[in-house]
């Protein structure tokens, strides 16, 4: 791209410190409402069908 790896490196530390609230406001607003109680299930799903998707070999 022709970005130096100091000025990659700065604008990714830059964008990750800004994007770390943003995700957070999001999660406790938007998500949390949504998806709170079924947080738990939702992930245990997630991790079977990871788990399904590794033996299968897709």
């Amino acid at each position: 791209a022709g970005v130096g790896a100091g000025w990659a490196s700065l604008a990714n530390f830059l964008l990750t410190l800004a994007a770390l609230p943003l995700g957070r406001a999001l999660g406790d607003r938007v998500a949390g409402r949504l998806l709170g109680r079924y947080a738990l299930p939702l992930s245990g799903l997630l991790l079977v069908a990871l788990g399904v998707w590794q033996v299968v070999g897709a």
